[in-house]
């Protein structure tokens, strides 16, 4: 630094960048004409971006019986603070992100959240979304190395751009368009983390779902009408299995895993079929004498495996379909 100022230079007030400070002949010194056309200057995005009234979105309406979310500042001053005091907007914004521990684990709830999003900007975050996309792709322009820009240029997408889920598929009642703009403006990511994860589709467990046409409203329920058109269709005996079939699981990560674990990955160790030819010569042997006394044949036509497998009705398979 005592050698910066001994050469009479000064930082950037937007990139660091040290600059001579001393005048030219036209009377601008190279750190002043810097300053105007820097690329992190956030006064360029107002120039390109006025600030005006917000236009009007779509509102979204709260789910029922949910609480009124608290009120929020206009987006306006959101903006105004990214453009007026761009460098403490940015301090926020890499202390949010340097809590996010540096791990693939770390990132994925950031970046892979079961969040859905429009397929175009709504009119009320536009104003929002041009700002802060031209705050993270400069960010990652000046420092490509650093992986904070990266994540916050693939968080903001999710963030800004979710469509929260409506009534009871919603975790907790979401932000409206011009709250949700106006977390992220002020620097308040975690709440806007927080309304993102609150609007996710989220489907109630199976027993919880109300079904249409349950025993408590009078009709039959879905089982009883399979069983139904089995039995129009004579097929007595899956009639009756799909009366006593039990329940699909619910789609569950604790499911997920263990259906997984029924196939462990290839590892040195499994058998295979060199092995268990050595390890069971007689039972293969006999196996295959049967197969020759009763006349199967040793290979079917793919073809014909095919037709037998789509003319099959459905249910008639033992085991999982």
């Amino acid at each position: 630094m005592a050698l910066i100022a001994e050469l009479g230079l000064a930082d950037c007030r937007w990139c660091d960048s040290p600059l001579p400070t001393a005048g030219t002949k036209s009377g601008r010194s190279p750190l002043t004409a810097h300053e105007g056309a820097c690329e992190a200057n956030p006064r360029r995005w107002r120039r390109t971006d006025p600030l005006g009234p917000a236009p009007a979105g779509t509102a979204e309406t709260p789910a029922p019986g949910s609480a009124t979310p608290p009120p929020h500042p206009s987006p306006r001053d959101g903006a105004e603070l990214l453009l007026r005091d761009q460098r403490a907007w940015s301090r926020a914004r890499r202390a949010f992100l340097s809590a996010v521990p540096p791990t693939a684990d770390g990132w994925a709830p950031f970046v892979a959240s079961p969040t859905r999003t429009h397929c175009s900007v709504p009119p009320g975050l536009l104003r929002a979304w041009r700002l802060l996309r031209a705050d993270a792709l400069s960010w990652v322009r000046r420092e490509p190395q650093p992986p904070l820009s990266w994540l916050w240029l693939l968080l903001l997408p999710s963030v800004i751009l979710h469509h929260p889920a409506l009534g009871r598929a919603a975790a907790s009642p979401p932000l409206t368009q011009a709250q949700r703009a106006t977390t992220l403006l002020t620097g308040d990511f975690a709440a806007a983390v927080a309304d993102r994860d609150a609007g996710v589709w989220r489907s109630p467990p199976r027993a919880a779902r109300p079904r249409q046409g349950s025993p408590s409203g009078g009709g039959p329920t879905a089982a009883q009408r399979r069983a139904l058109r089995l039995v129009r269709a004579g097929r007595l005996g899956a009639a009756a299995s799909a009366l006593t079939a039990a329940p699909v699981a619910p789609r569950a990560p604790a499911i997920w895993a263990t259906a997984r674990a029924l196939f462990p990955p290839a590892r040195p160790g499994l058998a295979t079929a060199a092995t268990l030819e050595v390890d069971f010569p007689d039972a293969l042997a006999a196996a295959a004498e049967i197969g020759r006394a009763a006349g199967d044949p040793a290979a079917l036509p793919r073809g014909a495996v095919d037709a037998v497998i789509r003319r099959a009705p459905r249910g008639s398979a033992p085991g999982p379909s």
